[in-house]
C-alpha cells in the first residue's frame, strides 16, 4: 500500500504542534502528580542541611543549667535545649510560633528511635499544609544528661495555592508557547520549505527537457549543496543532449555521403561496367572502401557511447608499453607506405617499460595518435615516437612536422567532432572520433595527457602512465 504524501510545510507545523502539546502535557502532569513530592523532597533536603550545619557551630557549646533557646534560621524557627529545659516555654513565642509536638514528645521520640527524625505533621482540616519537623542530638559525652537537642520546624503552607499560582501561570504559558511554536514553526517552515519547493519545481522543468533552468542557491548548508549539485548536473545533461544531438547530426550526414556513393556504384556496376573487369573492380573497390570507413565509423561510435556511458570493460594487466609501441609502429609504416606519401616514423626501442592497464585499449590510443600524426604529416614528411621513464613514470609521445595546431584549439581537439570535414575525414580514413575516444581512454586509466603545439610547426601528442609495481 502506498504511503500517503505529506506537504514538508504541514509536515513542520505537526511536528512543532506536537513538540508543543507534548511539552504542555509534561508541565501538567508535573504540576498535577509530583509537586507535592518534589516541594517535599526540596523541603527535607533544605532542613537537613540546616540541621547538620547547625549541629555543626553548637556541637561543642556545654551548659550546665536548663537551656531553651529559640531563633530563626533562614526564616525557619529553631530550637536548642536540654533536657532540663525541655519543659519550659515562652508563652508569646508559643503564640506565634505553635510546637506541633512539644520537646518533651520530640525527646521520646528522638530517644527511642536514636537516630535524627523527620516527621511531618499536617493541620486538622488541612491535608496539604502542616510541619516538617526536623531533630537531632549533640551528644555530651562527658555528661549525657547536659547533651543538648537541635529541633526544627519548617511550616508547610498548603499547595492549593501554589497550584491555582502555577495554573495561572501554565495558562498564560500555555497560550504564549503555542502563539510563539505557529510562528516559529510558520518561519522555519517557510525557510526550508520555500527553497525545496523552488528546488522542485526547476527539478520539474529540468526533467521535461528544459536544461536553461538555474536552481538558486541558499544559505542553508545542505540546500546550497543540493542546488550546485543540481547545476552540475544539469550542466552535465545540457553537454550530453547536445553531443547526442550533434552525433546524430554529424552521424547522420557522415553515413549519408558513403551510402550514396554505394549506390551510385553500385548502379555503375550494373548499367555501365559489368562487362568491364577493370572498371568493375574499379568500381567494387569504392564500394569496399565506403564499407570499411562505415564500418569504423559505426565501431567508434560503440566505442565512445561505452566510454560516454561508463559500460567499458577493462582488463588491467602489466605489459611493455615499448613493446606494444613497436607492433603499432610497424603497422602504420606499412600504412605509410600503402599510402604512398612517403612518411617515416621515427622510433626507437630504449628497453623494458611495463605499465599497468588494459594493453587492447592502450594499443587502441597508440594507433588512434600515430593514424593522426600520418594524417597531418606532409608527403614526404617525418614524425617521431618516443618513450621516456621519469620519477617512477612512463611518458609516451608522437611528434608529426604538419600545419600544427592554433593555441586557441588545443583544448579542443579533443571535443567531438571538432572543426572537421567530413569528406576530407573520409578520404583520409579518419571518423571525427579518434582523439576524443584516446581522452576518454587515458581518463579512465587515471593518465595525464595533452599536445604540444606550434602553428606551422607540427604537433607533439603525449600521455604518461604510472611505471608498474614490479618493474625491474
Amino acid at each position: 500500500m502506498k504511503r500517503p504524501m505529506i506537504k514538508l510545510r504541514n509536515w513542520i507545523w505537526q511536528a512543532f504542534a506536537i513538540f508543543t502539546i507534548g511539552i504542555l502535557i509534561a508541565l501538567f502532569l508535573l504540576q498535577n502528580l509530583a509537586l507535592k513530592d518534589l516541594y517535599y523532597q526540596q523541603e527535607t533536603e533544605r532542613i537537613e542541611a540546616m540541621g547538620e550545619r547547625l549541629a555543626e557551630q553548637w556541637r561543642h557549646v556545654r551548659f550546665s543549667q536548663p537551656v531553651s533557646i529559640r531563633f530563626y534560621e533562614d526564616e525557619i524557627p529553631v530550637r536548642i535545649f536540654n533536657m532540663a529545659g525541655a519543659s519550659q516555654s515562652t508563652d508569646v513565642l508559643d503564640l506565634f510560633d505553635p510546637d506541633p509536638l512539644e520537646a518533651v514528645r520530640f525527646i521520646k521520640k528522638y530517644e527511642a528511635a536514636g537516630k535524627p527524625v523527620y516527621t511531618n505533621i499536617e493541620r486538622e482540616g488541612s491535608p496539604e499544609s502542616g510541619f516538617l519537623i526536623y531533630g537531632t542530638k549533640l551528644l555530651n559525652e562527658a555528661n549525657p544528661d547536659s547533651s543538648l537537642y537541635l529541633y526544627i520546624i519548617d511550616p508547610i503552607g498548603p499547595l492549593d495555592s501554589v497550584r491555582l499560582i502555577l495554573k495561572n501561570q501554565l495558562l498564560t504559558m500555555s497560550i504564549l508557547t503555542i502563539v510563539l511554536s505557529l510562528l516559529l514553526s510558520y518561519f522555519i517552515a517557510s525557510r526550508i520549505a520555500k527553497p525545496m519547493v523552488d528546488l522542485t519545481r526547476q527539478a520539474q522543468k529540468l526533467g521535461a527537457g528544459d536544461y536553461s533552468v538555474h536552481f538558486r542557491n541558499d544559505d542553508v548548508t545542505e540546500i546550497h549543496q543540493l542546488a550546485e549539485s543540481l547545476n552540475a548536473a544539469t550542466a552535465e545533461l545540457a553537454k550530453i543532449d547536445e553531443t547526442k544531438t550533434n552525433l546524430l547530426a554529424s552521424v547522420s550526414h557522415d553515413l549519408r555521403t558513403p551510402l550514396t556513393m554505394i549506390k551510385a556504384y553500385s548502379e555503375m556496376i550494373r548499367d555501365l561496367s559489368g562487362d568491364d573487369p577493370r572498371r568493375r573492380q574499379e568500381h567494387i573497390g569504392v564500394i569496399l572502401q565506403e564499407t570499411d570507413w562505415m564500418s569504423d565509423l559505426i565501431t567508434d561510435i560503440l566505442e565512445y557511447s561505452r566510454i560516454r556511458s561508463g559500460n567499458m570493460n577493462y582488463e588491467m594487466r602489466v605489459f611493455d608499453l615499448a613493446s606494444l609501441t613497436d607492433v603499432c609502429v610497424e603497422r602504420f609504416r606499412d600504412i605509410a607506405l600503402q599510402q604512398g606519401r612517403g612518411v617515416t616514423i621515427d622510433w626507437e626501442n630504449h628497453g623494458y617499460m611495463p605499465v599497468s592497464g588494459d594493453v587492447i585499449r592502450i594499443q587502441r590510443v597508440i594507433d588512434n595518435l600515430l593514424s593522426n600524426a600520418v594524417k597531418h604529416s606532409p608527403d614526404g614528411g617525418s614524425m617521431e615516437v618516443s618513450i621516456e621513464q621519469a620519477e617512477g613514470k612512463v611518458r609516451w609521445g608522437v611528434r608529426d612536422h604538419g600545419e600544427g595546431i592554433a593555441p586557441e584549439n588545443l583544448d579542443k581537439i579533443w571535443d567531438l567532432y571538432f572543426t572537421r570535414s567530413s569528406m576530407q575525414n573520409r578520404v583520409s580514413g579518419s571518423t571525427g572520433l579518434g582523439l576524443t575516444i584516446v581522452r576518454g581512454i587515458l581518463e579512465d586509466h587515471c593518465c595525464d595527457y595533452g599536445v604540444n603545439s606550434t602553428p606551422g610547426q607540427g604537433a607533439d601528442f603525449w600521455f604518461v602512465m604510472e611505471l608498474a609495481e614490479d618493474a625491474g
